[in-house]
């Protein structure tokens, strides 16, 4: 803050605070006398709340034992206020001064022991305080009683204005404050309320503190409703991207401000809203209110954690809130800001190993700050009692990963949470040591963390052993403060300080002159990511622990190291840890640096170890030195940024034919933010002298690589007239075979297509009523296919269901684009396939009535019409965007810069409108309209459809579909690296297409039973004959169908009972099973049988990549069993059809609009998902489900996401958490069958 601007806001609190005492400042002192300190660490530098908190609670205990006490006493606790006694410190930056309310003169001071003794004015003249009236401002402290006081002060030369709490000491001649500087919380961008990761905690607690300052500074009813408005509709103020904003309830209930609910919300209560928009019953949303309120009456602020859901039908999940309370007048209101209580995507180790403590990978840090804030978030803000929230730290894995986990100590050194053994709980640090026979100081290293605690938290670098080898190592732990009820704790994760293994040489592989080749960044081998991102581990570490993210107190000093230092070491190249061959990191500023003269915006090398020479300079002048004139520098540093804000990932770039893969990570020094890079060319290295190809050789004189051999012309090469030898001989000899070879693949031909007619045939018994589709019908909607269907219809048009999407670039820009990624004679530019395919599912629903008019689109990396992936221009403005379908125009999230868009539809049906003359009409007897509806099955010329029920009538059939040509073209990937434009259209299939439904009825004119040539199609994808894959199982009783119960005391039962009630955490007690039947269907086991092999062989041939589910073993793509819960009126439905994708949103679509299973069965025995009949009984489904590879699931998604490397091959299912998933949404009918009913009753 300027002086100009820091002057006129103290002008400002003078005038307001003497002319109008009653003013919302002065309404806040109705307080108790003892508050609470905060719950979390905090820092007088911020107007956070708990910085209100915290001062308040430190000025009125230190009052208290400043008054009525004797002269000798009160002298000895003024003493330990100016020795810092930690009795008279709060946290970080917090202290107390006390001043003589008659002569100004200073008496205690914890923060400047040289101020003792001086008078006020004196004080100012030492502080260089020239721009305020000290006489003045001690005539405010000394009116202040129980007060807060607004001035203006400098420290280190910095003007800022600060807020002080004042009490005037009974008894006694003094006046004491505690004061806190009026800036906000600096925000941590970017990041997402999906998470509940440090920038969430830090964030919430921001924005809430910026608007509670806010409020208290109004003087006037007018000018609270104002900063009300504001805190609703200013989104450049009240809000961070991504989603977090404010809302602010009155305590009897009416909404006052809202950063997302508007206009039609205000005034009504949280209990009329949750009514209005669905979001859960009235009772529901009276007692979250009422949890809110409860919230900030027993501590003015705190965090809060509730269950939340966005509609009726969405699966309910957890969501922490930081809330403060705030008065005006007689008015009391709760204002607060949330986000989502789940922690974010794990990273793994290099070559896609998981993560380990092992090593200072840059996965070990962000595993340890996740894992950490989570705890965090969990410890404050969970309503179990103190005792069970760190017994869920010790047992539960939502706290772990891999072989990382949490601990935690009160400051007294009991250990009262440990993940890694339940028996170290209630032991101290030094228990522990004795107990596993470490001979080190345990009082020290407790210290050292409590200390880390107290200062804000950050990484302690300590000594360890190896049990089994007694050798020494360095270990670091990321350590953080947690107060709960006044109670201080310290929570930590640690991992071993020692670089990743390293490669030295190429693998093993690549040899010259019997020696290995040393492994080199100038080519894409294995060794080289893993010793990218071994030194980029090494140095992060490093860094970080040089920096202030560390705590002070380290092994063997009591200072870190200076950053520089390291920097240095990096630049030239003096620590053997930070590179290993031909692999350096080099490490740059986010923003412009001093470092650097030229300041254009794309960063500044504060060090570089691959040249020396680019030190202090920007990626734009790095560029142009290496003549790299097809990438612009801020283009190329505003991706590192973000890839290394995620917590650290991949950027590949490239120019002048050269290609480079750089990994990023982040770290922080005194505010500023740094990302360091390690990379290496993803280049095939060329073959060596040890393997050189015929026609080569290896020259003398040690070169590396293989070269033409020189001398003779080349019809002179013996090798050439050899070749012509035998080729004119084998003319001969081949064309006498030749002739008898055909007359044998004719014999042959003629065999292999009896072999598939008996295949075929054998697979016909096998499988009931298979069916090829003859003619499109690509109609889903009942009264779609009444309008069109008949001779007397009219309407014989069907709409696509693909279509490209544009939006309009300038004039002077669209030559910068990839031609083809242009509309002809526009100036319309077309999105990414993938995107294209976003956008055409949310246009449907809005024409349908189903959606929304707008849709918010994220294009990260996905402008594929600039190659770069990136903007042209523009970099800051963001990448989120709004695309309004009324309007037709894009609006950028941040700016709201518009743009029109168009729409132009790919034609991928061929329609005879003749043909619908004489199909049949909708049975009446089949309801195609409640909400238990049946679907209508869009045919596709080619499918192969499978059979399971056919209506009385014999015109209509009820099957699935088990192959789609078209699907499986889409499916083959990319033809070309550089055809974009097929790959983008390909993109735009992939989408259009996995939204088809693939069971339910159609009429049969559209069908004939399928021939050898498609039954050979689908052999080919099953794989030999197909008679495995379609086997029943064993134990099917085979005379009986449908539902066949099992008898109680079987194997077969007691092992479904026994998997069943294990799954109900917590309520086993309370859960009688009643009956479990066996759902014996052909039809669906034999489609969910091809499904799954396709899945299967798809993987194992390398089609498809894993990038969540990992693992090698096929097994692991399907579960058995996940539960799924089902009401007695759409069981048999299920058992007789299958799972259908329409029921999706009856009961959830938090997590996409498809059917849902869960892995735990007490999650599905809740009432809303297995309704109770008249009897009480309860039904659940236990289901093999095929979940494929799985992403992070979104609210109304209709398909899973792309794949990161592929954009039209699609993840197979979605969850709710990508590290551990509880919840599983699978969007293809045939990828779930309902193996077991079981039947059962709860206690209420």
């Amino acid at each position: 803050m300027s002086i100009v601007k820091a002057l006129l806001m103290w002008l400002f609190v003078v005038s307001w605070t003497t002319t109008n005492p009653s003013g919302a400042l002065a309404q806040q002192q109705e307080q108790q006398q003892v508050l609470q300190p905060a719950q979390v660490s905090c820092n007088a530098r911020y107007s956070a709340p708990c910085a209100r908190t915290n001062a308040e609670w430190l000025a009125r205990s230190v009052a208290s034992r400043l008054q009525s006490t004797s002269n000798v006493i009160r002298n000895k606790l003024l003493a330990s206020i100016t020795e810092q006694d930690e009795a008279f410190n709060r946290d970080v930056g917090f202290y107390a001064f006390v001043f003589e309310r008659d002569t100004a003169r200073c008496v205690a001071h914890g923060s400047n022991a040289a101020l003792v003794g001086l008078s006020l004015s004196e004080v100012f003249r030492y502080q260089g305080i020239t721009y305020s009236d000290a006489d003045a401002l001690h005539e405010r402290f000394r009116a202040a009683n129980n007060d807060w006081v607004q001035y203006l002060w400098a420290d280190e030369g910095r003007v800022n204005s600060k807020l002080a709490f004042v009490v005037n000491i009974t008894d006694s001649p003094y006046y004491l404050g505690v004061g806190y500087e009026n800036e906000p919380l600096p925000v941590d961008t970017p990041c997402s309320d999906d998470y509940d990761s440090w920038c969430s905690l830090t964030n919430v607690r921001s924005l809430v503190g910026k608007a509670q300052f806010a409020l208290y500074q109004a003087e006037s009813l007018e000018a609270f409703e104002s900063t009300v408005f504001e805190i609703s509709f200013d989104d450049e103020d009240y809000t961070i991207p991504k989603d977090f904003y404010l809302f602010m309830y009155h305590f009897d209930g009416p909404l006052k401000a809202h950063g997302v609910l508007r206009n039609d919300a205000f005034g009504k209560s949280l209990t009329e809203i949750f009514v209005i928009n669905d979001l859960g019953t009235a009772a529901e949303g009276q007692a979250l209110h009422q949890q809110f309120v409860d919230a900030v009456t027993t501590k003015d602020s705190g965090f809060v954690q509730y269950t939340w859901r966005n509609s009726l039908d969405e699966e309910p999940y957890e969501k922490i809130a930081f809330l403060v309370k705030v008065s005006f007048g007689d008015d009391d209101y709760y204002l607060g800001a949330g986000y989502n209580f789940a922690v974010d995507e794990f990273l793994s180790a290099p070559l896609d190993a998981a993560c380990t403590d092992e090593y200072n990978l840059p996965c070990s840090f962000k595993t340890a700050y996740q894992l950490s804030a989570h705890a965090l978030s969990h410890s404050v803000a969970s309503q179990l009692s103190v005792s069970e929230r760190f017994q869920a730290i010790t047992r539960e894995e939502q706290f772990k990963h891999e072989n990382f986990y949490v601990f935690v100590y009160t400051f007294e050194n009991e250990c009262v949470a440990h993940g890694a053994n339940e028996d170290y709980v209630g032991m101290s640090l030094n228990q522990v040591f004795d107990l596993i026979d470490i001979p080190l100081d345990a009082t020290e290293l407790h210290e050292k963390f409590r200390s880390a605690a107290q200062n804000g938290g950050g990484w302690v670098l300590y000594d360890w052993l190896n049990l089994k080898t007694g050798a020494g190592f360095e270990k670091i732990s990321y350590i953080f403060q947690i107060n709960i009820d006044g109670q201080d704790y310290y929570g930590g994760i640690g991992f071993n300080h020692q670089r990743a293994p390293v490669q030295v040489d190429a693998n093993g592989r690549f040899f010259k002159n019997e020696r290995a080749i040393p492994c080199s960044s100038e080519y894409g081998l294995e060794c080289s990511e893993v010793n990218a991102r071994a030194i980029l581990g090494q140095a992060l570490a490093a860094l970080t622990l040089s920096s202030s993210e560390a705590s002070a107190v380290q092994t063997g000093d009591s200072t870190r190291r200076p950053l520089q230092d390291v920097l240095n070491d990096i630049t030239f190249r003096s620590d053997d840890l930070l590179s290993v061959n031909d692999f350096y990191v080099n490490v740059f500023s986010f923003g412009d640096n001093e470092a650097c003269e030229t300041r254009d915006g794309s960063g500044c090398a504060v060090a570089y170890g691959s040249n020396p020479e680019y030190w202090g300079k920007t990626w734009t002048e790095i560029l142009d030195a290496q003549g790299a004139s097809s990438i612009q520098g801020v283009n190329l540093h505003q991706r590192l940024i973000g890839q290394s804000n995620t917590g650290g990932d991949v950027v590949e770039y490239s120019w002048q034919g050269n290609h480079q893969r750089a990994w990023t990570a982040r770290f922080r020094h005194e505010g500023e933010s740094y990302y360091i890079v390690a990379e290496y060319s993803p280049t095939e290295m060329p073959a060596t002298c040890e393997a050189c190809p015929s026609g080569m050789h290896c020259l003398s004189g040690g070169q590396d690589f293989c070269t033409p051999i020189p001398g003779l012309k080349w019809y002179q090469e013996p090798a050439f007239i050899s070749v012509l030898v035998i080729f004119c001989v084998g003319a001969a000899v081949g064309f006498y075979l030749f002739r008898r070879q055909k007359r044998k693949s004719k014999l042959k031909l003629l065999a292999k297509e009896e072999e598939v007619k008996r295949m075929a045939a054998r697979l016909e018994q096998q499988m009931q009523g298979v069916f090829q589709v003859m003619t499109d019908l690509p109609i889903r909607d009942p009264e779609e296919y009444k309008r069109k269907v008949g001779a007397d219809a009219k309407d014989k048009s069907t709409r696509n269901q693909a279509a490209r999407w544009y939006w309009k670039e300038d004039d002077s820009r669209v030559d910068q684009h990839i031609a083809e990624m242009v509309k002809t004679g526009t100036n319309f530019v077309s999105y990414s396939g993938e995107i294209c395919g976003q956008i055409e599912h949310a246009y449907r629903l809005y024409q349908e009535g189903k959606g929304y008019d707008t849709l918010r689109v994220d294009l990260t990396n996905k402008i594929t019409s600039t190659k770069s992936g990136q903007k042209l221009v523009n970099a800051d403005s963001g990448n989120f965007y709004e695309i309004s379908f009324e309007q037709m125009v894009q609006s950028n999230s941040k700016t709201n810069f518009k743009r029109a868009v168009d729409r132009e539809e790919i034609t991928i049906h061929n329609i005879n409108s003749e043909v619908y003359d004489s199909l049949p009409f909708l049975p009446d007897d089949i309801d195609f309209t409640s909400e238990d509806k049946e679907d209508i099955l869009p045919t596709f010329h080619g499918q192969i459809i499978q059979v399971s029920k056919i209506h009385p009538n014999g015109e209509w059939f009820f099957g699935n579909v088990l192959y789609d040509p078209l699907m499986e073209e889409a499916a083959k990937g990319p033809q070309a690296a550089d055809d974009t434009t097929d790959n983008d259209l390909k993109a735009i299939l992939a989408n259009a297409l996995h939204d088809r439904p693939t069971s339910g009825w159609f009429p049969r004119a559209v069908t004939q039973a399928a021939d050898v040539k498609q039954m050979h199609k689908l052999l080919k994808t099953l794989g030999g004959d197909g008679s495995d894959v379609l086997a029943i199982p064993d134990h099917w009783d085979e005379s009986a169908g449908g539902n066949v119960e099992v008898k109680q005391g079987t194997a077969e039962y007691n092992e479904v009972v026994t998997f069943f009630t294990r799954a109900l955490y917590g309520q086993r007690d309370k859960v009688k099973v009643e009956s479990v039947h066996r759902v014996q269907n052909v039809p669906l086991w034999q489609s969910y049988s091809v499904k799954k092999q396709t899945m299967r062989t798809r993987f194992a041939d390398g089609t498809s990549r894993r990038v969540n589910n990992v693992g090698d073993h096929l097994d692991t793509l399907s579960r058995r069993w996940l539960f799924h819960g089902s009401r007695s009126e759409t069981m048999g439905k299920i058992a007789q059809q299958g799972f259908n994708r329409s029921f999706a949103g009856l009961n959830a679509v938090a997590y996409g609009r498809g059917v849902y299973f869960a892995r735990d069965a007490s999650y599905s025995s809740h009432p809303r998902y297995s309704a109770p009949d008249e009897k009480g009984v309860q039904h659940m489904f236990m289901c093999r489900v095929l979940i494929g590879d799985w992403s992070k699931g979104s609210h109304d998604q209709i398909t899973p996401e792309a794949k990161p490397y592929n954009a039209f091959e699609l993840f197979d299912s979605t969850v709710d958490n990508v590290s551990n998933p509880s919840i599983f949404v699978v969007y293809h009918d045939s990828q779930a069958y309902p193996e077991y009913l079981v039947s059962f009753k709860q206690d209420d």
